[in-house]
């Protein structure tokens, strides 16, 4: 009787699907708030180099002006606004010969913006994170 029983449960596959799909979920839900989290981190880094570069454009374009530092820091805050809170971006410049500025054998302004992201999902990263970003452009 005790193997008739076993027997009735051996060959009964019902619920194997859920087992399995139990087992893999946790995995699956890990792996897509990975790539969400590291695509929101990706995405802020690509923003503040990008800001970094408005703000190398302008200090170009203007330079020579009085306000050129007001107009530097806001073009950046203002290109990082959607990502990054403006209160959260500093900017700062260099305009000069090419000892001050690495790699350059012309007169060039170099831009540095950081700002501070919070993260998005929160799981694999918990703090606040610093992202940086530089662009070099000559002066004409």
């Amino acid at each position: 009787m005790r193997n008739l029983l076993f027997y009735r449960f051996k060959n009964n596959d019902r619920g194997v699907a859920a087992i399995e799909f139990a087992l893999v979920t946790p995995v699956l839900i890990l792996l897509v708030l990975g790539i969400i989290e590291f695509g929101w981190l990706f995405n802020g880094w690509v923003t503040i180099t990008s800001a970094a570069r408005e703000g190398a454009r302008i200090a170009t374009v203007k330079d020579g002006d009085p306000e050129l530092e007001t107009f530097v820091v806001n073009a950046v805050k203002n290109h990082a606004y959607p990502t990054f809170s403006k209160e959260k971006v500093n900017a700062s410049y260099i305009i000069g010969d090419p000892e001050k500025i690495k790699g350059t054998e012309y007169e060039s302004v170099k831009v540095t913006a950081t700002g501070d992201l919070e993260p998005l999902v929160r799981f694999f990263v918990s703090d606040t994170v610093r992202l940086t970003g530089e662009a070099t452009m000559r002066l004409y």
